[in-house]
């Protein structure tokens, strides 16, 4: 009865900041209790969605009252509690792009990003980022914390995650909301220095090419070996991140195992997919410019992806390996612009990797042995 005389009054739009807050510890408290766990999830999604007054610490609670809940042992709680992150994490970067259009016609100074102060991650949001920017900046930054198995800075109290689920909400913010990271440079910074270390590390590259990285990327990538959920995962991911933002050479990847059931096969398979055209698929033609411009500040990090990728298709590969490699360079291929640009920022430079080239030669390739091995279209398919 309490909670819904809450409801009631969340969806009367009449709570500030501060009654925000008494809802969002009383809420806790249910939470930790394991107290009406589904009508506490649908009070956090009404105390959000119906206006936008919660900010800072207070959404970070809620956020976190959610993820913990996704981790609990009844079946009923976990899908619901998962399908309130999805749509909160997808809530908070809209309210990014409200923010956005909303001062896109008003004279505000621009304040300069320090990236220097960027490079060390804290609870603290960049001084020039508005308010609803800022809760973003810090749920992403913490989102790839999470997933790299280190603490986050701003989501505190987090008592469990999994790589295959914050895999998931990146892969959703970076399909959806490719738009922030073109605007605001400090995300831009995030996607460079966290997500692609990130993809580096999960990728596992053998020691004689880790000796060849910044120092930075080899602190941030150490020598574990990936399943096939997170390589399948982040294959999407750097494929999207080398669609929308491209010098040193890659060894080959270390073979894995493959424990997964085929289903989860399937599942990461053909769900790293939605990704690759990020940011491609949001942008219109007039915004090609400012897509070639971002595609130029990551040349060697997607060089690095795109190698990796060409790699996938060698034919001591596993099957799955090479499968995900060709869905992969279809979502590129198909996309004229972005094999254009290839082109201009790697083929057509004197010492740079002939990315282009590979691509056709691997793909060539690939074909070639179809023919001469015809059992191999057979087993291409994954049950």
């Amino acid at each position: 009865m309490c909670l819904g005389v809450i409801q009631r009054i969340m969806s009367q739009q009449a709570v500030d900041q501060k009654g925000a807050r008494y809802i969002t510890d009383t809420l806790w408290v249910l939470m930790e209790a394991g107290i009406e766990e589904v009508k506490v999830l649908q009070s956090v999604t009404l105390l959000l969605t119906t206006n936008t007054v919660v900010h800072g610490d207070t959404l970070a609670k809620n956020l976190v009252l959610c993820f913990r809940l996704h981790f609990t042992k009844d079946s009923t709680t976990i899908n619901t509690a998962g399908a309130t992150v999805r749509q909160l994490v997808s809530l908070v970067f809209e309210r990014v792009i409200a923010e956005d259009e909303y001062f896109q016609n008003k004279e505000t100074p621009e304040g300069e990003v320090n990236l220097e102060e960027l490079k060390v991650p804290s609870n603290v949001a960049p001084k020039g980022l508005r308010p609803c920017a800022a809760d973003a900046f810090l749920m992403f930054q913490d989102l790839v914390q999470l997933v790299n198995a280190d603490q986050p800075y701003w989501l505190i109290k987090m008592t469990e995650m999994t790589p295959t689920f914050g895999l998931e909400l990146l892969e959703s913010v970076l399909t959806n909301f490719s738009s922030v990271f073109f605007q605001h440079p400090e995300f831009s910074f995030l996607l460079k220095e966290r997500v692609c270390a990130l993809v580096i590390k999960l990728f596992s590259p053998n020691i004689k090419y880790r000796s060849s990285l910044p120092a930075s990327i080899q602190q941030a990538t150490p020598l574990d070996k990936p399943y096939f959920p997170l390589k399948g995962d982040f294959s999407d991911i750097s494929s999207g991140v080398s669609s929308s933002e491209c010098d040193d050479k890659v060894q080959e990847v270390e073979e894995i195992e493959t424990p997964s059931a085929s289903w989860k096969k399937n599942h990461n398979l053909y769900s790293i997919t939605d990704i690759i055209n990020f940011p491609m698929e949001n942008l219109h033609a007039n915004d090609h410019a400012e897509k070639k411009a971002s595609l130029t500040s990551q040349v060697t990090e997607c060089e690095i992806f795109l190698s990796l990728i060409v790699k996938f298709l060698d034919p001591d590969k596993p099957v799955w390996q090479r499968t995900l490699a060709l869905e992969v360079l279809h979502k590129m291929t198909v996309q004229p612009e972005l094999l254009k640009s290839f082109c201009e920022c790697y083929d057509l430079k004197t010492h740079s990797t002939n990315i282009f080239q590979d691509i056709v030669n691997s793909l060539g390739a690939y074909v070639q042995s179809l023919f001469v091995n015809p059992q191999l279209m057979g087993q291409g398919t994954l049950s």
